[in-house]
């Protein structure tokens, strides 16, 4: 039914992720567009007819406002959802919860129905966007969940996260940014973000970071305008007053960088303290997907940054997540002060606690990260497994080639005698091989940690898959000597040459794959390092996560933290179906979603 979920340890996926991060990485200046596309999209006033290119990022008319007119008491629902378009079968499941009428949550009261909104945070597609990735893995899920029009038509707003970049967008403004609708959605946005005005003195804004690069100038321009516009016109009822309170929507949780040196964290706090806070507007809350999991930080003042990246990739571990964080904008005292920010670095006072409520818990995460031990054993690894396998071969046929009588020794000397032997320069390279990809690995996951630590650490690596390799090479050579001695013709050697190629690539690679999940584990357990891969490895697609949030007449909003344990395996056409129905229902499980936390209640101020 689904394309299948990508296996982030296939070594062709890997080269090709590879090149994609370090061709964007390398050219960033090159291929980013913003500057370009948004000069070109322009849209003109209805009071005077100037061009306004800074009120080009959502399209004017009836849009979001006529939607958003539709909601009753005066009450705005907004559905948040990240990191979609991996597993499909996730994926469907949450988007499935999304457009359930009715959705009944255990430990809430609450009668859910889909939003006024959905609000799509980041990496919209895996590993890399092409045209027809996005169809299979982003657009199919979407439509099928909700298909067709069922009286209105909730609007679909959507930010780029890394993988969506790898492009430079240019899949990413096809799909999102062309003003069309998309099964029971309506997408409005022009630009890769967006502001839109709720309720209430309430505002979601949508930024994008790029790959951590500055805003570019018109997006920060597009929401100065919004901020001074309203200063100019404060009678505009579409206008930004001061003191307006704004649902930030970002692709990366930034402050989860526990030093604050990196640019994506530099930039979030450029963007929060100079340019809303100091032209009078107050960020209430931060989401962000890019970790697939949930967690909460909160500080003093009831702000809260949240990561609630669930939507269909694998699971991120919470274990290794910090306990605090330092505060990205300004106190509500200084939020009285027009005009005024904090300029003297963070606040120590007013920094951000995580709560009790990551999802899944700390506890459990541990637990999940032990599983990487088996990962020769899971289908999705194989072709990983029998790489490593043939290396082990590789390695054991230069050591036959360099020296036919070293397999009779011991596997040191087996070792010693073909390295120091004339001839043995293969060997040699193919352990520097071996070695040379443990370090790049450690090296290339741990980028923000001295090479003087990861370069030894990948090299003990290396040289346990050298010890390993040769200890197996060496034992099969010895229970085969006796076909060997044994084989009589050109027929029966090659057999036994078979055999003991099979035995090789077999032995070597379930062992050799293990000790790589053996390596991920303690380097996880003992130095906090390889956290993602420990996850990617297994790609787990439990523990989905999506957030329900609600502005209440009163002007409070409400986030519903909403979890779902086990994602069904297997789905079936609905029947009966009307036409806005989804067209699957799961097969094996019915979908039981819970909530994870609270709700997360913070008032208008």
């Amino acid at each position: 039914m689904w394309p299948r979920k990508v296996a982030w340890l296939n070594p062709v996926q890997g080269i090709r992720s590879a090149y994609h991060v370090w061709l964007s990485e390398t050219a960033a200046e090159y291929i980013d567009r913003r500057e370009t596309l948004a000069a070109l999209d322009t849209v003109r006033s209805e009071r005077d007819s100037q061009l306004l290119p800074e009120s080009a990022a959502v399209r004017p008319g009836t849009s979001v406002d006529a939607v958003l007119r539709e909601s009753s008491a005066d009450e705005v629902w907004i559905d948040y959802v990240a990191d979609i378009g991996d597993s499909l079968d996730a994926t469907y499941a949450v988007l499935n919860l999304l457009v359930t009428p009715n959705l009944s949550v255990r430990g809430s009261d609450v009668a859910f129905n889909p939003g006024h909104l959905l609000i799509l945070g980041g990496d919209l597609i895996y590993p890399t966007p092409s045209r027809d990735l996005y169809l299979s893995r982003t657009r199919a899920p979407l439509l099928a969940a909700r298909p067709s029009l069922d009286g209105r038509a909730p609007c679909l707003f959507a930010i780029p996260g890394n993988h969506d970049w790898y492009d430079g967008l240019t899949n990413f403004y096809r799909e999102f940014c062309q003003g069309q609708t998309l099964g029971g959605w309506s997408m409005l946005q022009r630009r890769s973000y967006f502001a839109i005005k709720l309720a209430h003195r309430w505002w979601l804004w949508g930024i994008d970071i790029a790959l951590d690069t500055t805003l570019d100038p018109p997006q920060q321009s597009y929401f100065l305008n919004l901020l001074r516009r309203g200063k100019a016109d404060p009678s505009d009822p579409e206008s930004f007053l001061e003191g307006d309170n704004i649902i930030l929507c970002t692709a990366k949780p930034a402050w989860l960088d526990e030093s604050c040196r990196s640019d994506g964290y530099r930039n979030l706090a450029y963007f929060i303290r100079e340019i809303i806070e100091k032209h009078g507007g107050r960020v209430r809350v931060v989401l962000a997907g890019d970790l697939h999991h949930y967690n909460r930080y909160e500080n003093t003042s009831r702000g809260q940054l949240i990561t609630a990246g669930g939507g269909g990739a694998y699971l991120s571990g919470t274990h290794r997540l910090p306990d605090r964080v330092q505060e990205l904008y300004a106190s509500p005292e200084e939020w009285g002060l027009a005009g005024q920010a904090s300029s003297g670095g963070p606040n120590p006072d007013n920094a951000f606690n995580a709560s009790d409520s990551s999802y899944p818990s700390r506890s459990r995460s541990r637990l999940l990260a032990l599983r990487t031990l088996f990962l020769a054993f899971r289908p999705a690894n194989w072709l990983f497994t029998l790489t490593v396998g043939a290396l082990y071969w590789l390695l054991a046929w230069v050591l036959l080639q360099a020296d036919t009588t070293v397999f009779k020794t011991t596997p040191g000397e087996l070792m010693l005698t073909t390295v120091l032997t004339p001839g043995a320069t293969p060997v040699f390279l193919t352990m520097l091989l071996v070695v040379g990809l443990c370090i790049i690995v450690a090296v290339a996951s741990e980028s923000t940690v001295s090479r003087w630590r990861t370069i030894p650490w990948g090299l003990g690596h290396g040289v346990l898959h050298l010890v390993l390799a040769v200890l197996i090479a060496w034992s099969i050579d010895r229970s085969t000597t006796a076909q060997w001695k044994a084989a009589s013709g050109p027929l029966e050697i090659f057999l036994v040459g078979m055999l003991s190629t099979v035995a090789m690539i077999g032995c070597g690679g379930l062992a050799g794959a293990t000790l790589v999940g053996i390596y991920f584990v303690l380097s996880d357990r003992l130095l906090g390092w390889h956290a993602n891969e420990v996850f990617a490895a297994q790609s787990i697609i439990d523990y989905r996560s999506f957030l329900r949030l609600r502005i209440d007449a009163e002007g409070t909003l409400t986030i519903f933290p909403i979890g779902l344990r086990k994602v069904p395996r297997k789905w079936r056409p609905r029947h009966p179906r009307r036409a806005e129905d989804p067209f699957y229902e799961p097969a094996d499980r019915a979908l039981d979603p819970h909530l994870i936390e609270g709700p997360i209640m913070i008032r208008f101020r």
